[in-house]
């Protein structure tokens, strides 16, 4: 009951991050599960003893359990090291100093009614940190930025759909560019390419990438901007 009451508490207190500060209380739900319904009925079908008590060496002292424990140890060992490595690979670093001074380039340079289409290095809106500061230290709207809508009844999932349709682009050439102009809900009037994205080798075909020529040869678009932290063209209408 009290597990219960932990996730149902936190989940009461902050809903949009009720799943990572209950992780502990399913991870133990999870562990008494796996003790009373798994271990017990591996028990039964393999007419093993039931242990006199509950340490944990009469717990793994049949061979099938040393083996089970041993491969869920090696599993656990090797996610670890996976979410570590991700965490830290760049997916979860914050804006360069580059990218914020241009930026504020933005604020400082362009009609405060521009619209902006925003590339950031992370082509997931979830992680995207470009769209989700453009915002605020551009002081201009970025018409890819999901973070915030969730407030929104009804606009969060639309978001998400137009994010990941325009993302699109981003390996495609400016011709993309000019079909998402079709859509109303899509409307810019710059675009805001970050270098962190073009440099980014999980982006490799994005380096020379089809996207970044054709807007420098497009008749659409002018370059208004080069930086060391992004480059930003201009729509010509």
């Amino acid at each position: 009951f009290f597990l219960i009451a932990w996730f149902l508490g936190v989940s009461i207190i902050d809903p949009r991050n009720a799943f990572a500060f209950s992780i502990l209380s399913f991870s133990i739900m999870s562990a008494i599960a796996f003790d009373r319904l798994i271990l017990q009925g591996l028990r039964r079908i393999l007419k093993a003893e039931e242990p006199a008590d509950s340490n944990i060496e009469s717990a793994l002292s049949p061979p099938w359990a040393k083996l089970l424990f041993s491969v869920l140890l090696i599993f656990g060992i090797l996610s670890s090291y996976q979410s570590f490595e991700t965490f830290y690979s760049g997916i979860n670093k914050s804006l360069t100093t580059e990218e914020s001074e241009a930026m504020i380039w933005v604020s400082e340079n362009t009609d405060s009614k521009s619209k902006f289409l925003v590339y950031g290095p992370n082509l997931d809106w979830s992680t995207d940190k470009s769209s989700e500061w453009f915002p605020a230290i551009a002081e201009r709207e970025s018409v890819l930025t999901v973070q915030g809508t969730e407030w929104i009844t009804g606009k969060f999932s639309k978001e998400i759909e137009l994010y990941e349709e325009s993302r699109d682009c981003a390996f495609e050439n400016v011709s993309c560019l000019i079909e998402l102009q079709k859509n109303p809900d899509i409307q810019f009037t710059h675009v805001f390419l970050s270098y962190n994205l073009i440099e980014n080798k999980k982006y490799s075909n994005l380096s020379g990438n089809n996207l970044i020529e054709s807007l420098y040869e497009s008749a659409y678009f002018e370059v208004i901007f080069e930086g060391e932290g992004a480059i930003i063209f201009e729509f010509q209408n």
